[in-house]
């Protein structure tokens, strides 16, 4: 657990040190060598799996219609054949795979124009809270994340029609290219825009209004949208009706409460944020409380698209409030959430941590 918690430490101190943008790059690049590095057990069963998904993956030449239409996304299926095709050895795949997304995730933090000393605190926060989790087990919805990301925050930022019309289009139809999960977009993002329209005033009182409805309601909300789920996203899903009556009532109430604290105080210091991407993080983590709201573990999958805005309330937090005090409690407060999460995720196997390089 130890090299977890220094790399950590080292990207949220070094944002407060003379040169930020050295500790951010060195912070990505020390998450680089342990996730590309790392034994390919990590992650238990999940990993395992993919392992065994690619070893059963040909190559370019002698992929079929079946393989492309397999349980597990044509995305995700061409990209481990195109890497099988010059090698079968999975830990090639895990070096280029985590080579690709976390270049995908540096591109991302730079669209935000934020500081280097934001970006050190952004890292720092999505390390702690999920990074490893989707780097390192969910690897298919993890490359969904991340190019749907990439095309809100483009859209975002984009002055032209066209191309804001163009980024809608990619993040509805490219995520589910990895994970079917991503279907629900077509639902979640016009959602997303429509709540857009409600007044700050309502967006402040409402928000929480109909977040605790959908808590206390969420076995009517899921049983009213499951359908969809198995419409949209496949005949998967349909193996979700067992997990409804077993996991409902199961979400951890830790996180909605965490997630209601960063956005309470990003509402509070909305109108004195002069920064240009304050309008997204209040797109996005409305988004994150009203998903997350359903009292459902599966659900967390479904927020996290829409979890840019959380890591951008969280980073904003340590700029409304810069008493060394504040810093110092998240900074302990983040690593005692990260270090629960390495004991209870993944079989525990985080916490063992080793190289295939010293194998």
């Amino acid at each position: 657990m130890i090299i977890y918690l220094v790399i950590a430490t080292i990207i949220f101190w070094g944002a407060y040190t003379k040169n930020p943008r050295f500790f951010y790059v060195l912070g990505f690049f020390c998450i680089f060598i342990i996730s590309a590095f790392r034994d390919v057990t990590l992650g238990g069963t999940d990993a395992l799996n993919y392992d065994r998904i690619y070893q059963q993956t040909p190559g370019l030449f002698n992929l079929t219609k079946e393989d492309l239409l397999s349980d597990y996304s044509v995305g995700y299926i061409l990209l481990n054949s195109a890497i099988r095709t010059f090698s079968t050895d999975f830990r090639v795949f895990q070096f280029l795979y985590v080579a690709i997304t976390l270049f995908l995730l540096y591109k991302i933090i730079g669209k935000l124009r934020l500081s280097n000393k934001e970006k050190c605190i952004l890292l720092f926060s999505y390390f702690c809270f999920r990074l490893l989790w989707y780097e390192w087990v969910l690897l298919r919805q993890n490359f969904a994340d991340l190019i749907f990301w990439y095309c809100i925050v483009s859209c975002y930022y984009s002055l032209s029609y066209k191309r804001k019309t163009f980024y809608i289009i990619c993040s509805l139809l490219l995520p589910p290219l990895f994970h079917t999960s991503a279907f629900l977009n077509l639902l979640l993002l016009p959602m997303m825009y429509l709540l857009d329209r409600w007044s700050f005033s309502k967006k402040k009182y409402y928000v929480p209004i109909f977040s605790v409805l959908i808590y206390v309601l969420s076995s009517i909300v899921v049983n009213y949208f499951f359908p969809y789920m198995v419409f949209l996203g496949g005949d998967r899903y349909e193996n979700y009706s067992e997990a409804i009556s077993t996991e409902m009532g199961n979400g951890n109430i830790v996180n909605y409460i965490l997630r209601f604290f960063f956005y309470f105080a990003f509402i509070l210091n909305y109108h004195r944020d002069k920064s240009t991407n304050k309008d997204l993080v209040m797109k996005t983590i409305i988004m994150v409380i009203i998903i997350g709201s359903v009292n459902f573990s599966s659900v967390n999958r479904m927020y996290e698209y829409y979890a840019i805005g959380l890591y951008l309330a969280q980073t904003k937090l340590l700029s409304y409030y810069k008493q060394p005090m504040i810093r110092f409690a998240y900074w302990l407060g983040m690593l005692l959430i990260f270090g629960r999460f390495l004991t209870i995720s993944a079989e525990g196997t985080f916490l063992n941590y080793s190289m295939w390089l010293f194998q």
